[in-house]
């Protein structure tokens, strides 16, 4: 198998909590996928690193595809359920 990296880079707007939901989704990866989010020094935006080994085969590259498109759905639902309690909270 060769060794060839492909890494794909998101960047989102939000709060280093929103990285803290975004980690526990990646905790259990295959040995070959690296993934790690981190929150810009300011606060104000994440950046997503997804990594794969040996993408020349195309179920690793499906592998890179799904779990950017994973990263981005569990970015949204925590970014809308933060939006939904700061509604709540500022209801008199």
């Amino acid at each position: 198998m060769g060794k060839r990296r492909c890494t794909a880079i998101i960047k989102l707007p939000g709060p280093e909590s929103l990285v803290e939901a975004l980690e526990a989704d990646n905790r259990v990866t295959p040995p070959w996928v690296e993934v790690s989010c981190r929150a810009d020094p300011k606060g104000d935006v994440i950046t997503c690193e997804v990594t794969v080994e040996g993408c020349e085969l195309p179920q690793r590259i499906l592998t890179l595809r799904n779990t950017v498109i994973d990263l981005i759905s569990c970015y949204r639902a925590a970014s809308d359920a933060i939006k939904r309690v700061e509604t709540f909270q500022d209801k008199p």
